[in-house]
């Protein structure tokens, strides 16, 4: 049960950042590279981040971090839960699409129209395509490395601009 929560965390934070005024997009792009979470990504412009620690009996402390950028037409997160306390993340990646497809549903509506495991280098994880009940499409990745599970989630308008920069974004992520 607890490790639901802590995947809900995760994805309402990335929903969250969706939703806050202060993350509305800047005019030029940037490169997020943490040697702390063990990845790097290229954001479509100048990304926030903000972050909290929560304490979960069955899991102890979980650092929960999200990079962000926020316009009407284009949102683009990169939402980090780091187990302090822990050498893996718990639970398997079947867990996580149960939870991430039910929150993508309730949370954007509308319908998935295709998912699918993915690969990044070594790393499984897995694809979210949907069109929101804004009628926005909406991609979303999840990933487990380490003691970290990833969940990078883009809204856009339905045009081929937005299509190239959710592409470059979703394509740029890497581990390190």
């Amino acid at each position: 049960m607890f490790k639901y929560i802590v995947i809900l965390a995760i994805a309402f934070g990335g929903y969250k950042a969706f939703l806050s005024p202060e993350g509305f997009m800047k005019s030029s792009s940037s490169e997020v590279y943490s040697d702390e979470y063990k990845f790097q990504v290229q954001f479509p412009n100048k990304p926030k981040e903000k972050s909290q620690t929560v304490d979960l009996p069955e899991f102890g402390k979980i650092k929960l971090t999200t990079y962000y950028v926020r316009s009407p037409e284009l949102a683009c997160s990169v939402g980090v839960s780091d187990y302090l306390e822990q050498t893996e993340v718990s639970g398997d990646i079947y867990d996580q699409i149960d939870v991430a497809k039910r929150h993508l549903l309730k949370g954007f509506g509308g319908s998935i129209n295709k998912e699918e495991f993915i690969y990044n280098g070594s790393v499984s994880g897995y694809e979210f395509n949907m069109r929101t009940k804004s009628n926005k499409l909406l991609q979303s990745r999840i990933f487990t490395y380490e003691n970290n599970a990833y969940n990078l989630i883009c809204q856009y308008q339905d045009t081929d601009d937005y299509r190239i920069k959710v592409n470059d974004f979703m394509q740029s992520f890497t581990f390190i």
